[in-house]
């Protein structure tokens, strides 16, 4: 097991990870080291605990100053001088190859880098060719960052307009009609029935308001709390969701192939490269289906065999896995796979804000209609009985 330590040494605070057969184990390890423990947590398999801008920074600027002729103590000082967030953790990597640690255990003890990308460190190092990995890594990171700006940039318009759309029909029905009606029933008229059903909204919201507040409040902390007790049952419905759950597979796949293509390329062994990517996965339901998979294949059979069992997996998958397998390019089949699930998940993603954009503006179009036609009906009323 990996635990994530944050502990009191020499003064100051430092962080890094640590392996024990169970947390107390951990714990006496990190104690015999003359550390006092302030936090352990165990990692999970698909935790990734430093963001990718940084790593995307961190591994052009490593790439660059190797390839440049600096020694690795020597570039980890150049970038551990300009970065700032993770200043203290890129001190203890100088720290541990100065005291002789290889660069990939060195990166691995500061609890920061993600499990693959340490394996493909590792697997440079053995290779004497680091330069060519930290150049797959850099393009790995890149395609990944792209995809999170793909997801981000979409959202980003159909968001705020659902926001803006909310803001409005709050603003129209605890504000503005509460006012009109003040000066509706200063008059004895009759008014239009879709009026009172106004005026009736306007009070349930003014009286409801922080109620239901208080129930997406609820609702968000019962999601959690189920996802947490039931992750699976939760996970099931999300893919069983029309669009919805065919891009959130997408995307999943997307990332355990992008994976496996790089670790693969990099000679890790099949068997190793599937315990790395089948951390990257976030979906637990997916990742229990791909650790069948990985249990079948230590046991002898192919992969595609594997992955034919399970009706989760697309059938292009299996397909392209069946051919690199019969070809010996496995690696190039992850990539052909990777690549075509992530211009499918963008052309996915397109149609799905394609659709909410409209559904959202016709929906609120509607409410907020629905309330600017009441109060223009009550005032032609008013009109007509003077």
């Amino acid at each position: 097991m990996e635990f994530k330590y944050k502990a009191f040494y020499e003064g100051q605070i430092i962080e890094g990870l640590i392996e024990g057969e169970s947390k107390w184990d951990a714990v006496n390890k990190l104690k015999n080291q003359g550390m006092t423990v302030l936090k352990l947590d165990e990692i999970s398999a698909q935790e990734t605990v430093a963001d990718y801008k940084f790593l995307e920074k961190f591994t052009r600027q490593l790439y660059q100053l190797l390839k440049s002729g600096l020694t690795a103590d020597r570039a980890i000082l150049f970038i551990y001088k300009s970065e700032k967030k993770y200043n203290k953790q890129l001190e203890n990597v100088l720290n541990s190859i100065r005291e002789g640690s290889s660069l990939s255990n060195a990166l691995k003890n500061t609890g920061v880098f993600p499990k693959s990308y340490i394996e493909m460190i590792k697997s440079g190092e053995e290779s004497g060719s680091l330069e060519e990995i930290l150049e797959l890594l850099l393009n790995a990171i890149i395609e990944r960052n792209e995809l999170r700006k793909h997801i981000l940039s979409a959202l980003i318009y159909p968001s705020f307009l659902f926001i803006v759309s909310i803001l409005s029909f709050l603003l129209i029905s605890l504000y503005v009609i509460p006012k009109f009606k003040i000066v509706i029933q200063s008059t004895d008229i009759k008014l239009p029935l879709i009026t009172r059903v106004a005026f009736f909204i306007s009070d349930i919201f003014s009286y409801m308001v922080v109620a239901l507040i208080l129930m997406a409040i609820s609702s968000i902390l019962l999601l959690n709390f189920l996802k947490r007790r039931n992750a699976r049952m939760v996970e099931s419905l999300i893919l069983k969701l029309p669009l919805i759950g065919s891009i959130v597979l997408q995307l999943e796949l997307t990332k355990f192939s992008q994976s496996m293509h790089f670790l693969l390329k990099s000679n890790i062994p099949l068997n190793q490269a599937l315990d790395i990517s089948i951390g990257t996965v976030a979906f637990q339901i997916i990742r229990e289906k791909l650790d069948e998979v990985k249990k079948e294949v230590i046991k002898g059979s192919s992969m595609s065999y594997a992955l034919n069992k399970y009706r989760i997996f697309p059938s292009v998958l299996i397909e392209l896995v069946a051919v690199g397998e019969q070809t010996g390019e496995l690696h190039s089949s992850f990539y052909r796979i990777y690549t075509q699930f992530s211009e499918d998940f963008k052309d996915k993603t397109k149609k799905f804000i394609s659709l909410l954009e409209p559904s959202v503006v016709v929906i609120m179009g509607i409410v907020i209609g629905f309330l600017v036609f009441s109060m223009m009906l009550a005032v032609f009323s008013i009109s007509s009985g003077i």
